[in-house]
């Protein structure tokens, strides 16, 4: 008998729940605050409880205690003063870890943080990232402002799709030649003047370039894939930008130099365009058929004009230019555009409206030659001419403005055909 109640002692006993001290009274705050303050204190079971710890700016410096949290998936210590970090072993559940802003030097990692996923280490002045090397499942690092001048990653992070590397001094890339998988790419202000990418990068969607010093973005051609593109804040006073970017949906030229721009041809799914704080004194956006926002804040324009083809438009920023002149389809000045036209014209600027649609007509012969009236928006026109509607030839382009054109062509046959294509308002 006495062996069996001993037996039961013993068992009560392990089972009883375990106080859990942590070394830094910040932490064992925030915990309490999470969970809520149990009343019973922290231990290590209702330590199991805790899946989200936000410790953000609390102070801390140990973390001491937190090996208990075995169900921890998100933790955020960024801006606490954690200099010098071995991060605690047993937290293999995290997916997510913050902790930016802590003027780390040293990281010590563990191996078990197998399913981590995102891992922020910005603002600290880490350089050794040897320790990432078993957090296979990683997608997302953040390690902008680290005062970096180079980078080494291991090579079995594999499945990194998010690399940001803004606001350090970063010049070669081609230790990033491992990671095919990589999609979004952060190199701002990292005082370049001029770039180079690994084969790899091919695959990239989105790459800000912003707050650095290049003149020169021919690099742009191999990244066709391109989704997102930010190159504000550079020394591009040509927009000598490729054409063969068509997924391309939101750029932004920015801060540049640049006093001409003209759309190029393969940009045709662009939605976004920004080119405020430029010099431009000409802008032509034709070609872009999904364009919804233009944004020419702060340049030099004195007449803008908006082609047809872009029936999306509903936003056209044009504060802060010397505008005198503003001419659009007049399908777009009586929808999304009639509160910007209604503005401009109580600031005094002139604003003139078209039709979208083309037209040959009131034909009549005179003399040695047929002659049309041209109706449609102004650009440049070809007018074509077959005899047989399978052949056809081209004069020369001619530019049309606002009002109907006169056209003349010889008459060559008793039987002609006739028909007219706008070319571009482009230059």
């Amino acid at each position: 008998m006495r062996h069996v109640l001993l037996s039961i002692l013993v068992f009560s006993q392990a089972g009883a729940a375990e106080p859990v001290q942590f070394a830094d009274p910040n932490l064992d705050y925030a915990v309490r605050i999470e969970l809520n303050f149990p009343p019973e204190g922290l231990t290590d079971e209702n330590l199991l409880l805790l899946t989200n710890l936000n410790a953000c700016c609390s102070g801390i410096v140990d973390l001491g205690g937190l090996e208990y949290a075995h169900a921890l998936e998100t933790l955020d210590l960024s801006f606490n003063s954690l200099q010098q970090l071995t991060f605690p072993v047993g937290l293999s559940n995290l997916l997510t870890i913050k902790l930016n802003g802590n003027a780390m030097t040293s990281l010590q990692w563990p191996t078990d943080l197998r399913r981590l996923r995102r891992l922020e280490l910005g603002e600290n002045e880490l350089s050794d990232f040897s320790g990432l090397s078993t957090m296979k499942a990683l997608d997302t690092l953040n390690l902008e402002y680290n005062n970096l001048s180079a980078l080494t990653l291991p090579v079995t992070l594999t499945n990194l799709l998010l690399l940001n590397l803004a606001h350090n001094r970063v010049q070669d890339f081609n230790s990033l030649e491992p990671f095919f998988a990589l999609g979004y790419l952060h190199l701002d202000d990292n005082g370049l003047r001029s770039l180079s990418l690994p084969q790899s990068s091919t695959n990239l969607m989105s790459l800000t370039l912003s707050i650095n010093r290049i003149t020169n973005f021919a690099f742009l051609t191999k990244l066709s894939l391109l989704y997102f593109l930010d190159v504000s804040a550079n020394f591009l006073s040509t927009a000598d930008l490729p054409s063969d970017l068509p997924y391309l949906n939101w750029i932004n030229l920015s801060e540049n130099r640049l006093r001409h721009f003209n759309a190029p041809s393969g940009w045709g799914n662009l939605v976004t365009l920004h080119l405020r704080d430029n010099f431009l004194t000409n802008v032509c956006v034709e070609g872009l058929p999904n364009l919804e926002t233009l944004d020419l804040i702060v340049n030099q324009l004195t007449n803008v004009f908006i082609p047809p083809g872009s029936p999306r438009l509903h936003s056209v920023d044009l504060r802060w230019n010397p505008l005198a002149a503003f001419s659009l389809p007049q399908g777009l000045a009586e929808g999304y555009l009639a509160n910007l036209v209604d503005q401009l014209q109580s600031q005094g600027v002139q604003v003139q409206t078209f039709s979208e649609s083309v037209r040959l007509w009131n034909a009549r012969t005179a003399g040695p030659s047929f002659e049309f009236d041209l109706e449609g928006p102004p650009g440049w026109y070809h007018v074509l001419q077959s005899h047989d509607l399978q052949t056809w030839t081209s004069g020369e382009p001619r530019w049309k403005d606002f009002a109907p054109a006169h056209v003349a062509a010889p008459r060559t046959s008793t039987e002609q055909f006739f028909r007219v294509v706008r070319a571009s308002v482009c230059p």
